[in-house]
């Protein structure tokens, strides 16, 4: 990032202090663009967060209801009480459409929980990026004015400790490119892995809704087994 900037530089600029501190300038800038957008992604991922913990709440509520309900149902039918037995199946068929929308939601939810937690991952390193090329162009700015100076030993010591955490500086700047480009193949895996388990979960379909039948049906099927263990 840094390189790419300093040559774009190299070209309009003689080398010397005042490119270094253009150079700095300018990455500044760019550092500051990065805090605002690691700022937004930590946002969205929060409200993100917010909604997904609503929706699971939301399912646990659907589950206990229904659970209620099925209790009641069972009841009901071994009491030989069939007309109220078939309006709790009613019931619980209506909470458990509801209950397959609210975890449709929960996963889509889930899935933007995983990829904002790439984007703000992916903001962080910029940020980190940025800082580690404005310290590097400060440096660079710094290295300049001790080889303007006139020659001497506190000069010579000066100038070789820069240009030894200049060194240091690349020399980080080059693992964290090599692992940015690690974890955006990662995160391309992972995209993949999301869509492949949204279509997985759909079926390649719309899937059956529940009916108060197909519950009753379920329910009184359930009731008779637990007469036979009985």
């Amino acid at each position: 990032m840094f390189k790419t900037v300093i040559s774009l530089f190299r070209g309009r600029y003689s080398p010397g202090l005042l490119s270094a501190l253009r150079v700095a300038g300018f990455i500044d800038e760019d550092r500051r663009e990065a805090a605002l957008s690691l700022d937004l992604a930590e946002r969205a991922l929060g409200a993100a967060v917010s909604a997904n913990a609503k929706e699971v709440r939301r399912v646990a509520s659907l589950d206990r209801r229904i659970a209620q309900l099925a209790q009641r149902a069972s009841q009901e039918l071994g009491e030989g009480r069939i007309p109220a037995a078939a309006e709790t199946a009613g019931r619980i068929a209506s909470l458990e459409r509801l209950r397959i929308t609210a975890c449709e939601t929960q996963k889509g939810l889930a899935s933007e929980v995983r990829r904002l937690k790439r984007d703000v991952a992916a903001a962080r390193d910029r940020l980190a990026d940025w800082e580690r090329d404005q310290r590097i162009a400060h440096l660079v700015a710094v290295a300049e004015r001790l080889r303007e100076r006139p020659a001497g030993r506190a000069r010579n010591e000066q100038l070789a400790e820069t240009e030894a955490t200049l060194a240091r500086l690349r020399a980080n700047q080059a693992r964290s490119e090599a692992a940015a480009s690690a974890r955006e193949a990662l995160n391309n895996a992972a995209v993949s892995m999301d869509i492949a388990g949204v279509l997985a979960a759909a079926g390649f379909g719309a899937r059956p809704q529940p009916t108060a039948e197909e519950v009753l049906l379920r329910l009184r099927t359930r009731t008779t087994a637990l007469r036979l263990v009985g």
